[in-house]
């Protein structure tokens, strides 16, 4: 809670055209990093003394190349807004380059709504940041603006079905079957997470009984 600065990994590299590694990138320079002086002669700062939280990597391990980069960016734009909702500094190692549009999308949106940055220092921003061209910037923008909390509810859903998937797990052990988990958990159609996750323990207890 006390931390200024938050750092996290996303060891990502699915789209990668040549070689790939630096998904191991975040955890390399971790490594790497206990060799260091903690005092900084340059700027006159001990490294001790800053506030730096790092609660690891985003898990994204379970991510398919299909549609991992999309996953990845709901994911990073998520992680970063919520950082910047609670006034620190997001410290975002990657991982391949494609993350930083995430990180830009959830600086953008929160400058935006927090009046910090206008329309059209938004569209500038993505223009000489990363490189879009005007109907680009300006469509992204009319997406931040009109889905504030779309990257946050993904976030969530993803969350409840990891976490129901670890429950069953646990629950079958050895005979878990993570391709009949998925296919009984979209059989229940688009109802809200919540009715799912009792459906399909409503389902688990009833085949329990047949069973006995």
């Amino acid at each position: 809670e006390d931390a200024r600065f938050v750092i996290f990994g996303v060891p990502f590299d699915a789209t990668s055209s040549f070689r790939r590694g630096s998904a191991e990138a975040p955890d390399a320079m971790r490594k790497a990093s206990y060799n260091f002086e903690t005092y900084n002669d340059f700027y006159g700062i001990d490294l001790a003394d800053v506030q730096i939280h790092d609660p690891g990597n985003l898990d994204i391990g379970y991510l398919d190349l299909d549609r991992g980069v999309d996953d990845m960016l709901c994911m990073t734009e998520a992680a970063v807004r919520g950082i910047l909702r609670d006034s620190k500094i997001p410290v975002v190692m990657g991982g391949e380059h494609t993350l930083t549009c995430g990180c830009a999308r959830a600086f953008v949106d929160a400058s935006l709504h927090q009046k910090r940055m206008d329309y059209l220092q938004a569209v500038n921003f993505f223009q000489d940041k990363l490189y879009f061209s005007e109907g680009q910037a300006k469509a992204e923008i009319m997406r931040i603006s009109n889905t504030p909390t779309e990257s946050l509810g993904y976030i969530y859903a993803v969350d409840a079905i990891l976490n129901m998937r670890k429950y069953y797990k646990r629950a079958h052990e050895k005979y878990f079957d993570l391709r009949a988990f998925h296919t009984q958990f979209l059989r229940e159609g688009s109802i809200p997470m919540s009715q799912i996750k009792s459906e399909l323990r409503r389902k688990k207890k009833s085949a329990e009984k047949i069973i006995k």
